[in-house]
């Protein structure tokens, strides 16, 4: 079925992979080994109905976790179901970060930039470039099941490589300020925050002076002039840079979970999705409506409701798959 525009007027839902699996497998493989909590059952003709009626968003990254399943038919099965239902397309990750940055940055010296659009028009119209050749594949694996073929014979991880080099990264930056103390530490958190804010306004200021954005170059603000203003800006702000934010605080939440736990074993092992799990929470934000698992939910803790959003739904959190489902199913037009 071809994408759906976003509708303003209604609520936009971005589901995590776990949720929309589990309600698929509820019904297509009831009895089988893949098949999820009975619960769940009641969810799948509920997402069918926000699919039609508001906003079903769904991400590049869902199609690379179902690509990376080992199950092939049964991610060719959810493939084939989300294929038929009217979705709504995020932008990749760094075009939404790239894209709010800009916004915030004009936003900072008073100018009154278009709003960030998260939305894509199509699944491969979050690509900005095409080579002839890519072009003919993208056409030629049109569908959701196509592109997870594609993705699939990219040999694609799910993310899993990038959360265990990271969850490696934090053990070591970890034990190298063990002896600091948790004020410490803060500390250099919020400055290491402040130092990146300078860099990125850096870096904008650069990219809309290049492209030559008339409203912007007409400010006459020069490089130092935007980057003491952009941070002071951005932490007097609480919604401003909403999908960078929550990445920051992903991350720190990322970083203290691996550092408690011992590399390779069964808990380390559950941090392997952990890379794209950041990813649709930075897309998520965008919407009233997020899902996610447990330890997902303990990373962001609360800054959904600081940056003015609904707060995650997990099952974890609230109790159990029955009483999730219930939740969510209150939250549905």
């Amino acid at each position: 079925m071809a994408a759906k525009i976003a509708d303003s007027t209604r609520p936009t839902f971005y589901l995590d992979q776990s949720t929309l699996c589990e309600a698929f497998l509820a019904v297509s493989l009831p009895g089988s080994r893949r098949a999820s909590d009975p619960a769940y059952r009641r969810l799948l003709p509920c997402i069918e109905r926000v699919a039609t009626n508001a906003n079903l968003c769904l991400s590049i990254i869902h199609l690379l976790e179902l690509a990376a399943w080992s199950d092939i038919a049964a991610a060719d099965g959810i493939a084939t179901w989300l294929d038929a239902l009217p979705v709504v397309w995020m932008q990749k990750v760094d075009t939404i970060l790239s894209d709010e940055a800009e916004y915030w940055l004009k936003a900072s010296i008073g100018l009154s930039p278009p709003p960030v659009q998260p939305f894509a028009p199509s699944m491969w119209g979050v690509f900005e470039r095409w080579t002839p050749a890519e072009s003919a594949i993208a056409i030629e694996h049109s569908s959701v099941p196509g592109a997870v073929q594609i993705f699939r014979e990219m040999n694609h991880t799910g993310g899993s490589d990038l959360s265990r080099a990271a969850a490696q990264v934090f053990r070591a930056d970890r034990q190298r300020f063990g002896h600091w103390s948790d004020t410490q530490k803060m500390e250099r958190f919020e400055y290491n925050w402040r130092v990146d804010l300078r860099k990125l306004a850096r870096e904008v200021h650069r990219t809309l002076e290049s492209r030559g954005d008339a409203e912007y170059n007409a400010s006459g603000r020069t490089s130092g002039d935007v980057m003491e203003s952009f941070v002071e800006f951005v932490e007097s702000s609480a919604t401003a840079l909403p999908a960078r934010k929550v990445m920051r605080v992903f991350t720190q939440g990322f970083a203290d979970v691996a550092a408690r736990r011992t590399e390779g074993s069964r808990q380390d092992r559950e941090l392997a999705s952990s890379v794209n799990d950041g990813q649709h929470a930075a897309l998520g934000v965008y919407c009233d409506v997020f899902t996610c698992d447990q330890l997902t939910s303990r990373m962001l803790g609360d800054i959904r409701t600081q940056l003015g959003r609904q707060r995650q739904l997990s099952a974890g959190d609230i109790g159990s798959p029955e009483m999730f489902v219930e939740t969510l199913l209150r939250t549905l037009p």
